[in-house]
């Protein structure tokens, strides 16, 4: 999910991030499973077996009209896999002490991570896949289809799907004319043909292409259920 981060964020985040990473990595053993990151839906768990050491990016200590929040920003992920993990938008924190706190153990949490991926070798996932949630029902997107997408849209795209909110009409739209409204019916689904399969199956490929992973969609982070997300 791409919150609109100004450069002065960023900028300020990469330093937050480089002070903090040097301690935080003494701090992790590898031998304790105190700190693991246990994600609870596919879309977390196909961002979190992707995040190694050079992936870290910056940790955005931020405001809004509620409260503070905290983001750590990933760089490096492909197309249609979730670049930012913090505080639930829905759950502003009260001071930026404790937006700073939760984003560094989110932050520990990552590294840690990027420690466990690194050891095990993983380079990539065996199968490239990048869930899409509709109403509940997770389709697994091939990331060559999105990755095929992404490269039709940079030609045509924009004049065309200029942005998100143009995808997420499309999909409903979609939904409306074979499934009798804005829902996901996946007796209907089944019974479709597979052209009408594909269409849908484009729609949700065009939304991750914006980095939104899931219809309808929800103010809170990514991709964990619980606790930070991204």
């Amino acid at each position: 999910m791409n919150l609109g981060f100004t450069d002065e964020q960023i900028s300020e985040g990469r330093r937050l991030l480089k002070r903090l990473l040097p301690e935080l990595r003494r701090e992790i053993s590898l031998a304790s499973v105190e700190g693991a990151l246990q994600p609870t839906s596919r879309i977390g768990q196909s961002m979190m077996m992707r995040v190694r050491a050079e992936n870290l990016d910056a940790l955005v200590i931020r405001r809004s009209a509620g409260g503070w929040h905290a983001d750590v920003v990933l760089t490096g992920m492909p197309v249609g896999v979730s670049n930012v993990m913090g505080t639930p938008e829905a759950a502003p924190l009260p001071d930026r002490d404790a937006a700073l706190a939760a984003g560094t153990q989110i932050l520990r949490q990552l590294c840690r991570l990027s420690m466990e991926n690194e050891l095990a070798v993983r380079d990539m996932p065996e199968r490239d896949i990048r869930p899409f949630d509709v109403h509940g029902y997770t389709f697994e997107i091939p990331g060559e289809m999105v990755d095929r997408i992404g490269e039709v849209w940079e030609a045509v795209g924009p004049a065309l799907v200029p942005d998100a909110a143009t995808a997420r009409a499309q999909l409903t739209g979609n939904l409306v004319r074979l499934m009798g409204g804005d829902r996901f019916d996946p007796d209907l689904f089944a019974a479709l043909p597979g052209e009408e399969k594909t269409r849908l199956g484009i729609s949700m490929a065009t939304l991750l292409l914006f980095r939104e992973f899931r219809h309808p969609d929800r103010p809170a982070a990514e991709p964990v259920e619980e606790g930070p997300s991204p």
